[in-house]
């Protein structure tokens, strides 16, 4: 029973990547995603976020990055999105 549970285990988690990180699966990727078009639709609104295929896709690129997810206020998370935004927005 108790290497059931090993292998079990072990089966479960994801292989590393390169650089020994672990690598991020869909749902988290997901919710990522969702986190950052959040942000973006209360800062802009939900119609223009939804009709910028620049923002998807700066949204998908962040959500599959190793960048750490902000914490704080919700200013402070739309802040954080703001300044990512106006660093590289424009060059996804």
């Amino acid at each position: 029973m108790m290497e059931m549970e090993q292998l079990i285990r072990s089966y479960l988690k994801k292989p590393p990547v390169k650089g020994g990180k672990l690598q991020m699966d869909q749902d988290q990727i997901k919710m990522r995603y969702g986190f950052a078009m959040c942000a973006f639709a209360r800062m802009y609104g939900v119609l223009s976020v939804n009709g910028s295929e620049t923002m998807h896709r700066f949204c998908q690129k962040w959500a599959r990055s190793n960048e750490q997810t902000p914490t704080g206020t919700l200013t402070e998370v739309n802040f954080y999105f703001k300044d990512r935004w106006d660093a590289w927005g424009g060059h996804v």
